[in-house]
Protein backbone atom coordinates (compact mmCIF):
# COMPACT_ATOMS: atom_id res chain seq x y z
CA UNK A 1 0.00 0.00 0.00
CA UNK A 2 1.29 3.57 -1.06
CA UNK A 3 0.66 6.75 1.16
CA UNK A 4 0.69 10.10 -0.64
CA UNK A 5 1.97 12.54 1.67
CA UNK A 6 0.13 16.06 1.38
CA UNK A 7 1.93 19.07 0.61
CA UNK A 8 1.86 21.33 2.73
CA UNK A 9 0.89 25.53 2.28
CA UNK A 10 3.28 27.55 5.16
CA UNK A 11 1.60 30.77 5.88
CA UNK A 12 4.41 33.48 8.28
CA UNK A 13 2.35 35.61 10.35
CA UNK A 14 4.45 38.79 11.25
CA UNK A 15 3.25 41.09 13.49
CA UNK A 16 5.27 43.94 16.03
CA UNK A 17 2.30 44.11 18.58
CA UNK A 18 3.63 41.74 21.20
CA UNK A 19 0.39 41.29 22.82
CA UNK A 20 -1.17 39.93 19.42
CA UNK A 21 2.19 37.36 19.31
CA UNK A 22 1.63 36.53 23.08
CA UNK A 23 -1.48 36.91 23.58
CA UNK A 24 -3.74 36.71 20.53
CA UNK A 25 -2.01 34.44 18.36
CA UNK A 26 -3.64 33.63 15.11
CA UNK A 27 -4.76 29.82 16.16
CA UNK A 28 -7.15 27.06 14.45
CA UNK A 29 -10.73 28.20 14.78
CA UNK A 30 -11.32 25.25 17.23
CA UNK A 31 -9.59 26.94 19.97
CA UNK A 32 -12.40 29.31 19.95
CA UNK A 33 -15.63 27.44 19.89
CA UNK A 34 -18.64 30.32 21.73
CA UNK A 35 -18.98 29.57 25.07
CA UNK A 36 -22.46 29.28 24.10
CA UNK A 37 -22.33 26.64 21.91
CA UNK A 38 -20.26 24.52 24.88
CA UNK A 39 -22.67 25.20 27.77
CA UNK A 40 -25.28 23.59 24.74
CA UNK A 41 -26.47 20.52 26.25
CA UNK A 42 -25.75 17.63 23.38
CA UNK A 43 -30.00 16.95 23.62
CA UNK A 44 -33.01 17.76 24.42
CA UNK A 45 -36.20 15.76 25.91
CA UNK A 46 -39.41 16.03 24.09
CA UNK A 47 -42.77 15.90 25.37
CA UNK A 48 -41.37 13.36 27.82
CA UNK A 49 -41.16 10.39 25.11
CA UNK A 50 -37.80 11.05 23.07
CA UNK A 51 -34.38 12.89 23.16
CA UNK A 52 -33.84 15.27 20.35
CA UNK A 53 -30.11 16.93 19.10
CA UNK A 54 -29.30 20.07 19.77
CA UNK A 55 -26.82 22.16 17.45
CA UNK A 56 -24.25 21.32 20.18
CA UNK A 57 -23.82 18.00 17.60
CA UNK A 58 -24.59 20.24 14.28
CA UNK A 59 -21.75 18.73 12.01
CA UNK A 60 -21.87 22.12 9.59
CA UNK A 61 -20.76 23.95 13.04
CA UNK A 62 -18.26 21.99 13.56
CA UNK A 63 -16.61 21.25 10.32
CA UNK A 64 -16.83 25.19 10.28
CA UNK A 65 -14.49 25.46 12.92
CA UNK A 66 -12.34 22.47 12.53
CA UNK A 67 -11.60 23.62 9.18
CA UNK A 68 -11.01 27.65 9.35
CA UNK A 69 -8.29 29.98 11.52
CA UNK A 70 -8.99 32.91 13.16
CA UNK A 71 -7.35 36.24 13.75
CA UNK A 72 -7.94 37.95 17.42
CA UNK A 73 -8.77 41.23 18.26
CA UNK A 74 -4.81 42.32 20.29
CA UNK A 75 -6.67 45.09 21.92
CA UNK A 76 -10.12 46.09 23.70
CA UNK A 77 -11.65 48.82 21.37
CA UNK A 78 -14.62 51.23 22.87
CA UNK A 79 -17.35 52.73 20.29
CA UNK A 80 -19.62 54.97 20.59
CA UNK A 81 -22.70 56.25 18.60
CA UNK A 82 -24.44 58.91 18.65
CA UNK A 83 -26.62 60.63 16.90
CA UNK A 84 -24.99 59.25 13.67
CA UNK A 85 -21.65 60.03 14.90
CA UNK A 86 -19.36 57.30 15.76
CA UNK A 87 -15.88 57.55 17.91
CA UNK A 88 -13.45 55.01 19.07
CA UNK A 89 -11.12 54.76 21.64
CA UNK A 90 -8.19 51.49 21.67
CA UNK A 91 -6.92 50.58 25.01
CA UNK A 92 -3.20 49.63 23.50
CA UNK A 93 -3.27 53.90 22.83
CA UNK A 94 -2.00 52.69 19.34
CA UNK A 95 -4.31 50.81 17.10
CA UNK A 96 -5.53 52.65 13.79
CA UNK A 97 -8.85 53.00 12.37
CA UNK A 98 -9.59 54.74 9.30
CA UNK A 99 -13.32 56.20 7.93
CA UNK A 100 -14.29 54.32 4.57
CA UNK A 101 -16.57 57.28 3.12
CA UNK A 102 -20.08 55.93 2.09
CA UNK A 103 -19.67 57.78 -0.88
CA UNK A 104 -17.08 54.11 -2.26
CA UNK A 105 -20.48 51.81 -1.78
CA UNK A 106 -23.48 54.28 -1.79
CA UNK A 107 -24.93 51.99 -4.06
CA UNK A 108 -25.24 49.41 -1.26
CA UNK A 109 -25.55 51.24 1.98
CA UNK A 110 -26.49 54.86 2.85
CA UNK A 111 -24.38 57.05 4.84
CA UNK A 112 -27.46 57.92 7.45
CA UNK A 113 -27.59 54.77 8.01
CA UNK A 114 -24.30 53.03 8.31
CA UNK A 115 -20.66 54.27 9.35
CA UNK A 116 -17.71 52.04 7.59
CA UNK A 117 -14.36 51.61 9.43
CA UNK A 118 -11.23 49.68 9.07
CA UNK A 119 -9.10 48.44 12.01
CA UNK A 120 -5.72 48.64 11.30
CA UNK A 121 -4.39 45.17 11.92
CA UNK A 122 -0.99 44.71 13.43
CA UNK A 123 -0.16 41.25 11.43
CA UNK A 124 0.52 40.93 7.74
CA UNK A 125 0.80 36.79 6.41
CA UNK A 126 2.76 36.23 3.45
CA UNK A 127 2.35 33.00 1.52
CA UNK A 128 4.69 31.33 -1.76
CA UNK A 129 1.65 29.13 -1.92
CA UNK A 130 -0.59 30.38 -4.49
CA UNK A 131 -4.31 29.91 -2.80
CA UNK A 132 -7.15 31.73 -1.86
CA UNK A 133 -8.72 32.50 1.49
CA UNK A 134 -12.53 33.22 2.44
CA UNK A 135 -11.91 36.25 4.84
CA UNK A 136 -15.22 36.94 6.80
CA UNK A 137 -16.67 36.87 10.37
CA UNK A 138 -16.38 34.39 12.44
CA UNK A 139 -20.42 34.51 12.53
CA UNK A 140 -21.40 31.99 15.74
CA UNK A 141 -19.25 33.76 17.78
CA UNK A 142 -20.75 37.23 16.44
CA UNK A 143 -23.02 38.35 19.60
CA UNK A 144 -25.27 40.72 19.61
CA UNK A 145 -25.50 40.54 16.20
CA UNK A 146 -26.75 44.26 15.86
CA UNK A 147 -23.47 46.02 16.60
CA UNK A 148 -21.54 45.72 13.88
CA UNK A 149 -21.28 43.21 10.25
CA UNK A 150 -17.96 42.65 9.24
CA UNK A 151 -18.01 41.79 4.87
CA UNK A 152 -16.52 39.11 3.57
CA UNK A 153 -14.54 38.81 0.20
CA UNK A 154 -11.59 36.56 -0.91
CA UNK A 155 -7.57 37.32 -0.47
CA UNK A 156 -4.30 35.99 -1.69
CA UNK A 157 -1.38 36.09 0.55
CA UNK A 158 0.92 35.45 -1.83
CA UNK A 159 0.73 38.71 -3.60
CA UNK A 160 -0.91 40.83 -0.91
CA UNK A 161 -0.04 41.09 3.00
CA UNK A 162 -2.72 42.96 4.94
CA UNK A 163 -5.16 41.38 7.60
CA UNK A 164 -7.05 44.98 8.31
CA UNK A 165 -10.79 44.47 9.55
CA UNK A 166 -13.43 46.06 7.59
CA UNK A 167 -16.52 46.45 9.85
CA UNK A 168 -19.92 48.55 9.17
CA UNK A 169 -21.60 49.93 11.96
CA UNK A 170 -25.08 50.93 12.37
CA UNK A 171 -25.87 54.17 13.05
CA UNK A 172 -30.40 54.20 13.52
CA UNK A 173 -29.20 53.28 17.37
CA UNK A 174 -27.39 55.36 19.99
CA UNK A 175 -25.15 52.86 21.80
CA UNK A 176 -21.49 52.22 23.06
CA UNK A 177 -19.92 48.72 23.01
CA UNK A 178 -16.77 47.63 23.32
CA UNK A 179 -15.18 45.01 21.07
CA UNK A 180 -12.33 43.13 23.40
CA UNK A 181 -9.30 41.60 23.41
CA UNK A 182 -9.17 38.41 22.35
CA UNK A 183 -12.10 38.26 20.79
CA UNK A 184 -11.91 35.69 17.53
CA UNK A 185 -13.01 39.02 14.98
CA UNK A 186 -11.90 37.28 11.55
CA UNK A 187 -12.84 33.90 9.91
CA UNK A 188 -9.99 32.78 7.41
CA UNK A 189 -10.74 29.47 5.81
CA UNK A 190 -8.41 27.97 3.04
CA UNK A 191 -9.73 27.34 -0.27
CA UNK A 192 -7.24 24.35 -0.84
CA UNK A 193 -7.04 20.82 0.97
CA UNK A 194 -3.48 20.71 1.69
CA UNK A 195 -2.20 21.04 4.89
CA UNK A 196 -2.08 24.62 6.55
CA UNK A 197 1.34 25.50 8.55
CA UNK A 198 1.21 28.72 10.73
CA UNK A 199 4.11 30.50 11.42
CA UNK A 200 4.43 33.16 14.17
CA UNK A 201 6.66 36.01 13.26
CA UNK A 202 7.38 39.29 15.68
CA UNK A 203 9.82 41.76 13.85
CA UNK A 204 10.35 45.09 14.83
CA UNK A 205 7.47 48.21 14.08
CA UNK A 206 9.48 49.86 11.37
CA UNK A 207 11.13 46.84 9.85
CA UNK A 208 6.86 45.17 9.44
CA UNK A 209 6.08 49.23 7.85
CA UNK A 210 8.91 49.43 5.51
CA UNK A 211 8.16 45.41 4.67
CA UNK A 212 4.61 45.25 3.83
CA UNK A 213 4.19 49.01 2.35
CA UNK A 214 3.04 47.49 -1.01
CA UNK A 215 0.86 49.96 -2.27
CA UNK A 216 2.18 50.95 -5.86
CA UNK A 217 -0.48 52.99 -7.07
CA UNK A 218 -3.93 54.91 -6.56
CA UNK A 219 -6.36 52.40 -8.29
CA UNK A 220 -6.25 48.75 -8.41
CA UNK A 221 -2.70 48.94 -6.56
CA UNK A 222 -3.65 45.21 -5.75
CA UNK A 223 -4.27 43.76 -9.10
CA UNK A 224 -0.72 45.79 -10.77
CA UNK A 225 1.21 44.55 -8.08
CA UNK A 226 -0.43 40.79 -8.60
CA UNK A 227 0.42 41.49 -12.20
CA UNK A 228 4.09 42.28 -11.90
CA UNK A 229 4.83 38.92 -9.62
CA UNK A 230 3.06 36.47 -11.94
CA UNK A 231 4.80 38.18 -15.32
CA UNK A 232 8.21 38.00 -12.74
CA UNK A 233 10.68 35.45 -14.19
CA UNK A 234 11.40 32.59 -11.20
CA UNK A 235 14.97 32.81 -11.49
CA UNK A 236 15.11 36.48 -11.65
Amino acid sequence: MFFIKRSKIVVDCFTHSLNAYDLFPIAKATEYYPDWWKATPNSHLVDNLFHKATIKSCSGLIEYYKSGYTLPLWTDINFDIDNGVYRWVPADGETKIDIHPIHEIDKYIKSTEYGHVKINSPWAFKSKSDINWLYSDLYWNHSPIENYSLPPGVVNYKYQHTTHINLFLPLKENKRFCLTAGNPMVYLLPLSEKEIVIKHHLIDKVEFENYFRTRISFLNSYKKRMKILKNKCPFA
